[in-house]
């Protein structure tokens, strides 16, 4: 992943990064393709164009990624940049309501019997 960065540092690029390297790395660090766009400033949908390869990803997306990949405890500095809430988020969205809040669980009526 980082082999070629030397080569085209004298260019000022940042190497592109596949889908499957974009996904790799967010789930390193416990991101949603949803919560990670979110951290980053983009939308949701961008996150999912990201991860399903309609979008190239920004460079200095990947950049981030890879730097917080050479970080001994990734998550920690993630964490610290916003990622801990986004993670919460993404759990609460994914959450139903009635296991959040049984209080807002939705009760079927009772079938009426056949007379």
């Amino acid at each position: 992943m980082l082999q070629n960065m030397g080569q085209d540092r004298k260019l000022g690029v940042v190497p592109a990064m596949t889908r499957d390297e974009y996904l790799a790395a967010i789930a390193t660090l416990g991101y949603s393709q949803e919560g990670f766009a979110r951290l980053v400033g983009s939308s949701p949908r961008t996150g999912q164009k990201w991860a399903l390869g309609e979008t190239r990803i920004p460079g200095s997306v990947a950049l981030l990624l890879r730097l917080l990949l050479l970080l001994p405890n990734p998550r920690a500095l993630a964490d610290q940049l916003g990622g801990a809430e986004t993670r919460k988020r993404d759990v609460k969205a994914a959450t139903p309501a009635s296991a959040a809040n049984p209080a807002r669980a939705s009760v079927k009526p009772a079938k009426k019997a056949k007379q």
